[in-house]
């Protein structure tokens, strides 16, 4: 069951009327797609700021310089937390 925003009202999906549109043969219909690599980009974090136009590179720049991402990493404490959750504090 789903919500049908042309009915207003709660239906079973085979009845669903709201689909987007798509056809999704049509968009893979040339075979394989293949990511492009990244666009140049001026890394200002590093000293002398150098302009970075492939991933190995930005890769190896981040390592020369001991430098990382941040963002999509898990804090120390919640890793210590979830720890703890599964096999009991440590004192």
């Amino acid at each position: 069951m789903v919500y049908d925003k042309v009915q207003k009202k709660v239906v079973p999906i085979s009845q669903r009327q709201d689909r987007p549109i798509t056809n999704r043969s049509a968009v893979c219909k040339d075979g394989f797609y293949v990511v492009p690599d990244m666009e140049p980009v001026k890394m200002i974090s590093l000293p002398g700021a150098p302009v970075v136009t492939s991933r190995s590179q930005y890769r190896r720049l981040l390592k020369e310089n001991e430098a990382y991402e941040v963002g999509n990493d898990m804090p120390a404490w919640l890793k210590e937390r979830k720890y703890e959750q599964k096999h009991g504090r440590k004192d």
